[in-house]
């Protein structure tokens, strides 16, 4: 969790999650070794499978550089950053917030759910917020509620 240089880490002005700044490196990578195999390979469908690193890549550093503070909360409710746009949602239009686990052939996931008035419905995957959904969850209801919670280091991966 990521939170602007002035807060106060006991009572803090906003909290922010986004994805991990390692995701963008991991696309700088796949477009330099795409890029590389591109230029060093003389097969065409080889070409064409590293140009394709490389396009996956740029879209994974763009969407990283643009989703870098995707969910940002404050006393008077959040903002969600989409790639395309930003949606400012007020405390009073959350009906529910909550973490729901999911198991499927052995693997495991949870996601953050908020439900909204009106039949909206957002969610979040962990990866998306950089921290755990039911951390994410507990603190997203302490700022709902107007008591938020110190923030730490401590993300539980």
């Amino acid at each position: 969790m990521w939170t602007t240089a002035v807060d106060n880490s006991l009572n803090p002005a906003s909290s922010t999650w986004g994805f991990r700044p390692w995701l963008a490196a991991v696309g700088a990578l796949l477009i330099a070794i795409g890029a590389g195999l591109a230029v060093l390979t003389s097969e065409s469908r080889d070409r064409i499978v590293a140009g394709a690193a490389a396009v996956v890549g740029i879209v994974l550093v763009l969407v990283v550089l643009r989703l870098r503070h995707r969910l940002v909360v404050d006393r008077v409710g959040m903002t969600v950053r989409r790639f395309v746009g930003t949606d400012v949602i007020p405390w009073s239009e959350v009906l529910d917030i909550r973490s729901v686990a999911h198991q499927r052939m052995g693997s495991r996931s949870s996601l953050l759910e908020l439900d909204l008035i009106d039949d909206g419905f957002l969610v979040f995957s962990a990866t998306e917020l950089g921290a755990p959904t039911d951390d994410v969850a507990r603190r997203l209801r302490a700022w709902r509620s107007g008591t938020p919670l110190p923030e730490t280091d401590d993300l539980g991966f």
